[in-house]
């Protein structure tokens, strides 16, 4: 008889540990604040306005509050942050030191001594502050400089010479190796690609007189390249410094990359001479003006590779202004 009201009084105070430990659960639960991040705004070059608000109606003491961003991930306050204040109510914070032409996510948090409470993800991509540029079909281009040189931000997607004669489409692949013809083409013949990768162009279309570049811009040369290259800091990291940040566009790892240079290199492959393509995700390869000199960056090193490929190729155009 002992041992059972020993063993009853055992089993009610156990199930009030139990009654207590989920009470403070649910209490602390509860004194986590409500986060939103609202709006961003006033996006330029190099810098945006957050805006978060925190219900902290019935919550712990707000003790530090911001937001933070981050390249290609929800971010945390292990990422670049501000720190704007403390308690609820709504807030903005300034964000600065941004890459241009570069995509970013960022979110409010709010600390207590409960630890970190994130508001919802947004994302916004940063500007250029450089000149636009526009092509014959009206294509507008964002630039940036670069050291002493001046360079388009994306590769060319123009479907006409500078005079107004029409480059040719070549889809069907005994067309597309036909040599002597203009011709241009998307990757996989597939038009979406037009406005994030730009056309693919044979060298033909390269040397023409007529002129594939703008008005007051042209095709890099190979010595224009390599003074790219050099500024950079040489041929070990320089791809890194042109590639495209994160992997959004680039296949992983995309060694090296930080688009230091604002360059925004993107990995839009290639047709080669066979007429079929490759290098999606994987190599940027863009014409210089010298035959079939190339620039090549890939997504497993951070180097710049130049070298020579069959002028039936497909490859992408960066141009530089004259």
């Amino acid at each position: 008889m002992f041992r059972q009201l020993t063993i009853k009084r055992y089993i009610v105070f156990m199930l009030q540990i139990l009654i207590i430990i989920s009470f403070a659960a649910c209490k602390k639960e509860r004194q986590q604040a409500e986060i939103y991040t609202t709006e961003v705004s006033g996006v330029n070059s190099t810098e945006a306005i957050c805006v978060g608000i925190i219900d902290a109606t019935g919550s712990a003491k707000i003790i530090a509050r911001g937001v933070c961003w981050s390249h290609d991930h929800p971010p945390t306050i292990a990422d670049p942050r501000t720190e704007d204040g403390s308690g609820g109510g709504s807030f903005s914070s300034r964000i600065s030191g941004l890459t241009p032409f570069t995509t970013y996510f960022v979110r409010a948090y709010a600390k207590s001594r409960y630890g970190t409470t994130y508001g919802n993800t947004l994302t916004f991509k940063t500007l250029y502050g450089g000149e636009l540029v526009t092509d014959i079909d009206g294509n507008i281009y964002h630039t940036v400089t670069i050291g002493s040189q001046i360079w388009m931000v994306e590769n060319l997607r123009v479907t006409h010479f500078r005079n107004g004669t029409p480059l040719i489409l070549a889809i069907d692949s005994l067309m597309w190796s036909a040599f002597g013809d203009t011709h241009y083409c998307y990757y996989q013949n597939d038009t979406q690609n037009a406005e994030t990768y730009g056309a693919l162009y044979n060298q033909q279309c390269i040397l023409d007189s007529r002129g594939l570049a703008p008005t007051g811009w042209h095709i890099p040369n190979l010595s224009e390249f390599q003074t790219l290259i050099d500024y950079l800091g040489g041929e070990a990291v320089a791809g890194g410094k042109l590639k495209e940040f994160a992997t959004v566009h680039w296949n992983q790892p995309n060694l090296g990359a930080n688009n230091e240079s604002g360059f925004t290199a993107l990995p839009g492959g290639c047709r080669m001479y066979k007429s079929y393509f490759e290098g999606y995700g994987l190599t940027c390869n863009m014409w210089s003006s010298y035959p079939w000199g190339m620039l090549q960056l890939n997504y497993n090193d951070s180097k710049t590779l130049i070298f020579y490929m069959p002028g039936s190729v497909g490859a992408s155009v960066r141009c530089i202004k004259d």
